[in-house]
């Protein structure tokens, strides 16, 4: 990447923002080749991870006539969390894709 930026007419703000962008660009290189992901399966989105915990969440404490304080529900979470539901869903992920 060209590590000058070019046109000095840039406003200060402007020349920082994109600094700032070009530095995020070039210290996360490694984690944006979406080819070689997409090549290998993986998600290049958060958006599997995220309906996951979004599902096993409701599936938790969205019962019928459930009513949760916050300390209880924090604790049932914290419980469901070492249960076996994510390996579950790493299986799946690796034996389907996504």
């Amino acid at each position: 990447m060209n590590r000058r930026l070019k046109g000095g007419h840039l406003a200060d703000t402007v020349r920082a923002a994109l600094e700032k962008a070009r530095n995020y660009l070039e210290n996360n290189a490694e984690r944006t080749e979406y080819a070689l992901a997409r090549g290998a399966r993986l998600p290049s989105g958060s958006g599997v991870t995220e309906a996951a915990c979004k599902h096993i969440i409701r599936e938790r404490v969205c019962g019928s006539a459930m009513k949760w304080r916050r300390t209880t529900l924090q604790s049932v979470l914290s419980l469901h969390e070492s249960s076996n539901r994510w390996e579950q869903f790493w299986t799946r992920i690796e034996r389907f894709g996504y």
